[in-house]
């Protein structure tokens, strides 16, 4: 009886172990911030024309949405940039 509850212990002691060493690293990847470097500077290609003005803008983890309209005939567009490498995604005639 002794041997059998001995290993029992000592299973659930290296049970416990396994367990803490995977929520540890768990939380280690989750929190890191490799893919979420702070981008100060983004170059959109294609670049907004000056007759539109920007009236609002999201951002994503992988994408810019802008909300331009065009001063000249008042139209409304959402614009869809990826983050990393500044090329135009999509672009939504609004209005």
């Amino acid at each position: 009886m002794k041997n059998v509850l001995k290993y029992i212990v000592i299973f659930l002691g290296i049970l416990i172990l396994c367990l803490l060493t995977i929520v540890t690293l768990t939380i280690f990847y989750k929190y890191k911030n490799d893919d979420d470097k702070i981008m100060n500077n983004i170059t959109l290609a294609p670049k907004i024309d000056p007759s539109f003005s920007i009236r609002d803008f999201h951002i994503n983890k992988n994408e810019v949405h802008l909300y331009l309209e065009n001063n000249s005939n008042n139209s409304h567009f959402i614009r869809v940039y990826d983050r990393k490498n500044g090329k135009l995604i999509s672009e939504i005639t609004v209005k």
